[in-house]
């Protein structure tokens, strides 16, 4: 049977822009069909209906996009009679897969680092977020000048190997300075486009599944009792000091990061059945409810920015700003209150979790629903026992034991015997 094969340009004419209509390219292969977008615009009134193209004109615009359009059609007849040569099953979908790159043997690691960054961006607001695609964008201009340092082009899927992504790794370390969570996160984006990959077969096997460089996980910095009075008891001249330092207070009491913080309103303040007012809302970051429990301190903090001006609407609590100016306006505040650490709203929220609550016999699943974590292994990480804390512990479980248990006396004491235990420090 004889392969039919067409190529049909026309005008996407329920998108009007300023320029005109956006122009679309259609294939037309066995009975099937697909289209896309040629990325161009052209007035309605300088195309020609009859002949599926921009009329003829001296136009420089004019010429230029119909040597483009010529260009298309030329390209998708030569990936046509390749597709033919190699398989009797053809169709518009696979012509205009092999135009744009997908499945070809050649294809390149930016190309498919491209491909999911499409994948991403159109499925913004549906289960991607404008900023997701933001850091992937980020991260692939990372990729790109490593590329270009070490090996001046672009590279094949299929000559990637091993010792390249430990390259990769040692190079964000070295010449860009990115600590190792950071480059982590990068090695594990392009793990997730090499996936991707394979599930295409554009690379016949994973490159980088033995590559494992997990780092130890950081150190979550958080303030103690006293680091938190003393902050506390600044007196402060500038309304937009003591605002900040208000806003992080708030959050050492309940746990919000800076995206919660700025959103949180007075409609998420509710009276639950117990008659105890609690913050009922979803993580900005994962959209995991969380319910918070205030203590007076926070319920104080809230009367108290009633009406306050500067607030990105009514609603709102608090006056958040700058994540930047916050951090900014927070060093100094540590430095005035002889706090050698450096202060964020997520320092307030790791207080909160540990400081706060853990340390203070805190049920860990409890915590785990205020700071609205999926898992309650993340909220683990908080959970390190400190010499302190295990000191008051086993006091209270000596004197518990003491009326339980009693060790029976033998009537002959025995020899005394040498100590092996050593003070610490010693």
């Amino acid at each position: 049977m004889r392969s039919t094969f067409k190529v049909l340009f026309y005008l996407k004419k329920s998108r009007l822009t300023a320029d005109g209509y956006p122009v679309m390219c259609r294939i037309t292969v066995n009975g099937t069909q697909t289209a896309f977008s040629c990325k161009m615009t052209v007035p309605a009134e300088c195309w020609d209906m009859a002949g599926n193209r921009p009329k003829k004109s001296k136009s420089p615009r004019i010429i230029e996009i119909n040597d483009y359009l010529d260009d298309i059609e030329n390209r998708l007849k030569k990936h046509y009679r390749l597709l033919c040569e190699k398989t009797d099953y053809v169709t518009a979908q696979r012509v205009k897969d092999a135009y744009h790159g997908f499945g070809d043997d050649n294809k390149t690691l930016l190309e498919a680092y491209d491909y999911r960054l499409q994948q991403v961006q159109q499925d913004i607001g549906i289960g991607h977020k404008q900023s997701t695609y933001d850091k992937l964008s980020n991260e692939r201009r990372c990729l790109e000048s490593f590329l270009k340092d070490k090996y001046r082009e672009d590279m094949l899927l299929k000559e990637l190997d091993s010792e390249f992504i430990e390259t990769y790794y040692q190079w964000m370390l070295g010449v860009r300075g990115y600590n190792a969570t950071t480059a982590f996160g990068r090695i594990q984006s392009l793990k997730c486009v090499l996936y991707i990959a394979v599930a295409k077969h554009w690379v016949s096997h994973h490159p980088f599944l033995e590559f494992h460089c997990r780092p130890a996980p950081a150190e979550r910095t958080r303030l103690t009792d006293d680091e938190i009075c003393r902050l506390m008891a600044l007196d402060l001249r500038y309304h937009r000091q003591r605002a900040i330092r208000d806003m992080f207070i708030f959050c050492c009491f309940t746990g919000l990061a800076y995206a919660d913080l700025r959103n949180l309103r007075y409609r998420d303040i509710i009276v639950n059945e117990a008659g105890v007012p609690c913050i009922y809302a979803k993580r900005e970051k994962t959209g995991t409810e969380y319910r918070i429990q205030l203590l007076p301190i926070p319920l104080q903090l809230i009367e108290q920015y009633r009406g306050y001006p500067g607030k990105l609407s009514e609603d709102r609590i608090f006056p958040v700003k700058d994540r930047n100016s916050m951090i900014t306006t927070l060093k100094k505040l540590a430095a005035r209150a002889g706090i050698d650490k450096n202060l964020s709203t997520h320092v307030g929220r790791h207080t909160f979790a540990t400081t706060l609550t853990l340390a203070k016999d805190v049920p860990l699943k409890t915590v785990s629903v205020m700071l609205g974590h999926k898992h309650i292994t993340t909220t683990e990480i908080y959970a390190k026992i400190t010499a302190s804390k295990m000191k008051n512990d086993m006091s209270r479980l000596e004197e518990h034991l003491s009326d339980t248990f009693t060790l029976q006396q033998e009537a002959q004491p025995p020899k005394p015997y040498k100590s092996y235990y050593v003070k610490k420090g010693a």
